[in-house]
């Protein structure tokens, strides 16, 4: 009796220990599903607030385009002066005062067909490729860092500068952005999208222009681009909704502005 009691206890201590050690592998799985979803939960969330603050940008930026020389709008910390905002025969004519330059001033930056066909190892890209390539963005992430230069500083337009938006909250970096005059103003074959952009009535009144947009979560490892064409008619009203079309629009994926 006594050895058949003995077996027993033994017996029964095995079953707890196997127990046990399901017990904690299932604890153990079951606690890193739930790290790894929340971590992946949070990273979704990171996205969405980087891309909403892109597209903020991409809605600014199409707010800088349609003001006029000289025009303030409320809360603004700069004014788009005459020599930012000329003529389109001005803009279409390669000899005229540049407004819009190769190192972006005032963010306004001049797009060349020719970047495309010799970037490489030993050239630099368009206007919004990472610094590291040519990247033209600005390491200045607010407006009122930018009020003191409106007409001097080159590179990307945070978020309101020139149309008094307010800044966004929870995001790491307040978003910014980059337009590129594209030449000719009529219609433009481009590389970077690939596809034909016609106006509406392709006249010296008209210009077709890129815009860059850059967003942040609330880290600034959460980055993304947002890109579209769009149509300018310069002589259209202002109220006119055809003045200012969105032609294109595309997410660039995987690409850091910073590297």
């Amino acid at each position: 009796m006594k050895k058949s009691a003995h077996s027993q206890s033994g017996a029964v201590l095995i079953v707890v220990i196997v127990l046990i050690a399901i017990l904690s592998a299932t604890v153990a799985y079951t606690t890193k599903n739930t790290l790894q979803g929340g971590q992946q939960i949070r990273n979704e969330r990171d996205y969405l607030l980087a891309y909403q603050a892109a597209h903020a940008a991409l809605w600014d930026a199409e707010r800088d385009l349609a003001l006029s020389p000289g025009q303030a709008l409320p809360n603004a910390a700069c004014i788009r002066g005459p020599g930012f905002r000329g003529s389109p025969a001005d803009l279409n004519n390669p000899n005229a005062s540049p407004q819009f330059t190769s190192n972006c001033l005032a963010g306004q930056c001049l797009s060349a067909n020719a970047v495309w066909a010799s970037a490489g190892p030993a050239n630099n890209g368009a206007p919004w490729w990472p610094v590291s390539k040519g990247g033209q963005w600005s390491a200045t992430g607010t407006a009122s860092a930018m009020s003191a230069q409106c007409e001097t500083f080159t590179g990307s337009i945070p978020l309101g500068i020139f149309t008094g938006t307010p800044a966004l909250k929870g995001v790491a970096k307040q978003p910014d952005y980059l337009i590129e005059l594209m030449r000719p103003a009529s219609t433009l074959q481009d590389a970077s999208l690939g596809g034909n952009f016609t106006c509406q009535t392709p006249a010296v009144d008209c210009l077709v222009f890129k815009i860059t947009a850059r967003g942040f979560g609330s880290s600034l490892t959460s980055e993304v681009l947002l890109q579209s064409m769009v149509t300018l008619q310069t002589g259209a009203p202002l109220t006119d909704p055809q003045r200012i079309l969105r032609r294109q629009f595309r997410e660039i994926p995987g690409m850091r502005s910073d590297l």
